[in-house]
């Protein structure tokens, strides 16, 4: 399911978007074959729909089909049309096809990054996960934190797109590490709420409200087809609606532009008359007034894809370690403003590489200034400011980094290096000893060792190269410093 649409959930969210206006496509249908045509496009969309393995699609989409039956019941029974029989017919032989088709394996052979895990193996196990206790696969801890984000900023919210950057702060290390973080709450009225404020959320659900509104109005004094393509929209709203509530839809173009769609649809159908007409500025005005929103709107899509057309290379230059050309491209993308925090810590790596202290400080300065909760651009700051000999900078970036994420060795191993620069050897004793808890890379152990020998406690210091040699025979510092130390070489692991 991966292969159309990159990500299985996007797939599922644009299934369960077009699902509904297949549905109005088949109630609408006038003869056998029109319905019998929808009904096999029903059947596909169905079947991939189950083979996504989205649960909260899932969701969606049976508490839609569930609430626009009620609507329809209590709004007054559509007259049935002469195909009836057939229709239901139809849709009975396609539910039974697709739950036969949802129980034959998946037989994928190439499964790619998006690959199913063990819970998700088959429809049936996909169900069964939703009850465990790890089914919510974190969301809890997600939908805590990010309430704490809307009680510290209830009216304004953290701006839009900033929950990714802010979260961090909240997350007190869990989901964290130094590959990814999380970049949205897998909630969308939590996501709206916490970014724009608690006033946002009251206007988007202002529109929900005005939508639902509508829908009751031509369900009550509609024509049958109107009331079908009513019907269809408001499941393809509701469904988008409880599939938001555990993953994130509302980011997916294919998925969102369906709904808004939709709500305009209802809207749309709602009006009894034209729109009053209007003569002078009165007429001149709201078209005006679009045209600048417009432009300016255009404006910004340019320079976004101006400056991502850089960051692309960024990108590519960086697996191929390219560092001048990683310099080459983040310059050109800087000259359209500063937009992404991912750009400037690839080009503080690539002139740390080069040994070019001075611009990698200025980018990395500028990545922590974009996202002040970056990992990786905290700990890489920090390492600047120790090469550069600025030590209460570096600590200060390398304890920032440490509460963001408490289990990153590395920087726990740079910090000790920081505090054994200082002379600060018992703090630095500490902090290479949570290190080695969490990472077994020899370089930890050895700088433990340094730290000990220069304690003048030779035992420890010996144990710790010794361990720094298990960890990894080819470790040649450990080795050359147990040599000085008079050890056997006997004793020691024998070199790869």
């Amino acid at each position: 399911p991966s292969a159309t649409f990159y990500h299985r959930n996007a797939a599922a969210e644009y299934l369960i978007a077009v699902l509904p206006l297949a549905w109005i496509g088949f109630r609408l249908a006038q003869t056998p074959r029109s319905a019998t045509a929808w009904a096999i496009l029903l059947t596909f969309l169905g079947t991939f729909l189950i083979y996504t393995r989205t649960r909260g699609a899932w969701i969606g989409l049976l508490v839609a089909i569930a609430a626009t039956a009620l609507l329809a019941r209590l709004s007054g029974r559509t007259p049935r049309g002469a195909t009836h029989r057939l229709k239901r017919n139809l849709i009975a032989g396609a539910c039974a096809l697709i739950a036969l088709a949802s129980l034959h394996p998946g037989n994928i052979q190439r499964p790619g990054v998006q690959h199913f895990d063990e819970k998700k193996s088959d429809a049936l196990s996909a169900v069964a996960s939703i009850a465990t206790t790890s089914g919510h696969r974190g969301r809890l801890d997600l939908w805590e934190n990010t309430l704490d984000i809307i009680r510290d900023h209830p009216i304004t919210g953290v701006a839009p797109g900033n929950w990714q950057y802010r979260y961090p702060a909240y997350a007190h290390g869990e989901h964290i590490n130094v590959q990814a973080a999380p970049e949205r709450p897998h909630n969308d009225l939590l996501w709206i709420a916490s970014e724009t404020g608690i006033p946002g959320l009251v206007a988007y659900l202002l529109i929900l409200v005005a939508a639902g509104w509508s829908c009751w109005r031509v369900l009550h004094r509609a024509t049958p087809e109107t009331r079908t393509l009513a019907l269809g929209f408001a499941a393809l709203i509701i469904a988008h609606l409880i599939d938001g509530l555990f993953n994130f839809p509302r980011e997916r173009i294919e998925a969102a532009s369906f709904f808004w769609f939709a709500i305009g649809g209802l809207v749309v159908l709602d009006l009894r008359s034209p729109a009053p007409r209007h003569t002078g500025w009165k007429a001149i005005l709201p078209p005006a007034l679009a045209l600048v929103l417009l432009l300016c709107a255009t404006g910004i899509t340019f320079i976004r894809l101006q400056y991502d057309r850089h960051h692309l290379r960024v990108i590519a230059a960086e697996r191929q370690e390219n560092w001048p050309e990683i310099i080459a491209s983040a310059n050109a993308a800087a000259q359209w403003g500063p937009l992404r925090a991912n750009t400037f810590i690839a080009l503080g790596r690539a002139h740390l590489r080069t040994d070019n202290l001075q611009e990698a400080l200025n980018a990395y300065q500028t990545a922590t200034r974009l996202h002040p909760n970056s990992l990786n651009a905290s700990n890489n700051l920090g390492i600047v400011h120790w090469r550069l000999g600025h030590m209460d900078d570096a600590i200060a970036a390398f304890h920032h980094a440490l509460f963001i994420f408490p289990d990153f060795p590395e920087a726990l191993n740079n910090l000790g290096n920081a505090y054994c620069d200082t002379g600060q050897l018992d703090k630095a004793v500490e902090a290479y000893l949570r290190a080695a808890e969490r990472s077994t890379l020899p370089v930890i152990v050895y700088n433990l060792g340094i730290a000990y020998h220069l304690q003048g406690d030779l035992q420890r210091a010996q144990q710790s190269y010794l361990q720094a040699l298990h960890n990894n025979p080819a470790y040649y510092p450990a080795r050359h410093k147990l040599h000085q130390m008079g050890a056997n070489p006997a004793s020691l692991p024998p070199e790869p």
